[in-house]
């Protein structure tokens, strides 16, 4: 019984068992095994992915910087001017590289994923 928020009894009190702490602990540990073993398993994937993102966010930078510029120069004979742009924009954004050509990693990286996926769509 509690008195004063105090039990009246302290060998009523149970302590704690000890063998579910310890399996807790157990099982959270192998769970933690199992999480550092798959991230260091699916790392390289991550990476690919991340340079996939990078590469998409880049190209919708790209899109959007030439979409205003031909909106503006669309509007004058400036226009001529464009395939200029466009190129300073590529080689400003793209740092030399050739994004489409079939040597750039992220395009190869591309292309296989999609060539496995295609191999196993069902049918």
């Amino acid at each position: 019984m509690l008195r004063g928020g105090r039990p009246a009894d302290i060998a009523q009190i149970q302590p704690i068992p000890v063998e579910p702490v310890a399996a807790a602990s157990e099982t959270a540990a192998m769970a933690y095994q199992e999480w550092q073993s798959a991230r260091q398993r699916l790392q390289p994937t991550l990476d690919w992915y991340d340079r996939v993102y990078r590469r998409l966010n880049r190209r919708i930078e790209e899109d959007q910087i030439l979409t205003e510029a031909a909106t503006v120069l669309l509007a004058t004979p400036a226009v001529i001017f464009y395939p200029i742009v466009r190129w300073n924009v590529r080689s400003v954004l793209w740092d030399g590289a050739d994004p489409d050509a079939a040597t750039d990693p992220v395009t190869a990286y591309c292309a296989g994923r999609l060539a496995q996926d295609e191999g196993h769509a069902p049918s």
